[in-house]
């Protein structure tokens, strides 16, 4: 059994080895579906507060790296400062 000072804890595995933790990481979408994310800042995916469609592979790294938002209350922010503007 692995224990807290277990150097063999996996990266992403709950110290006891009962469960992924990474597996809550995981993007709510499938893979290849599109979902809509907020432009953080301005970048190959779009300028900053645009809305624009990505992969869920795609959204989640560009989220990782800080350039997109998923939370659909900043996609529903965005849309609304677009047409505010």
């Amino acid at each position: 059994m692995m224990t807290k000072n277990n150097p063999e804890v996996l990266d992403g595995q709950d110290p006891s080895g009962d469960k992924d933790q990474s597996a809550a990481q995981q993007p709510s979408a499938p893979e290849g579906k599109k979902m809509k994310v907020r432009v953080l800042l301005d970048c190959t995916h779009g300028q900053c507060n645009d809305v624009v469609e990505l992969t869920a592979a795609q959204a989640k790294r560009a989220e990782e790296d800080g350039l997109v938002d998923s939370n659909p209350k900043a996609v529903a922010y965005a849309i609304k400062e677009r047409k505010e503007a």
